[in-house]
């Protein structure tokens, strides 16, 4: 009998990832090679019927944007789905590379093709900018919002106020992050104002957030209140304070250990 089975053994590869000394496929691809972006349905169901690619494409970097109507009319099954050699059992062939009848929320619907990471993540903000209110910065009040490059050269000026709402849902934030290749969390979700218990009176259970931040986690979860949050998500605290002199002493430290923690627990088995 095997003396591994339930055992917890660390990964061969573990050290030189938490190290950074791990080698990806983006280390070894050619630093003059093209980058891209997918760009995801914002409907779970629908018919594309045009894509306006006219801003985007005057980006400085942007080498060209395919839409789904630019993709072959050769049709697959879902991709990962096992293949059967019994025609009776076969998946439907009704996949394009680029989806103009949209199945579900996120269904991928065209994609840029650019010089540098830089310029692709901007034409894919497109859709960012867009879901923002139409209301001006003022910079003598709110700031400069710079657009800097990767030797934070300045590239341009936004002139959409950052900070304000935006029509994306609570729901659709992490998986609107994901696909840009970031990470969304809810804020300060204790805080009696802009927060999620101040807007919604609960927090959802049914949200894919793997984060959540507290500003006083010590009161919030003073006789084992919340407990459900504390179990399910890896806690941040007060990771979103404006200005320095706002973060306690210590807190950074408490932050880095809880990503650590968290990223931990995906090179174990």
């Amino acid at each position: 009998m095997s003396r591994e089975v339930g055992q917890s053994k660390l990964r061969v590869d573990a050290f030189d990832k938490a190290a950074g000394r791990a080698k990806y496929t983006d280390d070894l691809c050619d630093r003059s090679a093209l980058v891209t972006r997918i760009v995801h349905a914002p409907v779970a169901h629908g018919i594309v019927r045009s894509v306006d690619t006219a801003e985007a494409e005057r980006i400085p970097g942007v080498v060209k944007i395919f839409t789904c109507f630019d993709v072959p009319e050769r049709r697959f099954p879902t991709a990962g789905h096992p293949w059967s050699t019994d025609p009776r059992h076969q998946d439907v062939c009704d996949r394009l590379l680029l989806s103009r009848h949209v199945r579900y929320y996120g269904d991928d619907v065209a994609v840029v093709v650019a010089e540098d990471e830089v310029a692709a993540a901007q034409a894919a903000g497109e859709e960012v900018e867009a879901a923002l209110l139409p209301v001006k910065n003022k910079p003598e009040i709110f700031g400069h919002q710079w657009i800097l490059g990767p030797g934070e050269e300045r590239l341009g000026e936004l002139e959409t106020l950052l900070i304000n709402a935006t029509g994306l849902s609570i729901d659709e934030m992490p998986g609107f992050a994901k696909k840009y290749g970031g990470v969304a969390f809810p804020a300060h979700i204790d805080r009696t104002s802009n927060s999620v218990f101040a807007n919604l009176g609960y927090f959802p259970d049914h949200l894919d957030f793997s984060f959540a931040e507290v500003w006083q986690p010590e009161v919030f979860f003073q006789d084992s209140a919340h407990r459900n949050i504390r179990e399910r998500y890896a806690i941040l605290k007060n990771s979103d304070a404006h200005y320095l002199e706002k973060m306690k002493e210590g807190e950074p430290e408490e932050t880095f250990g809880t990503l650590e923690a968290f990223l931990g627990r995906l090179f174990s088995v």
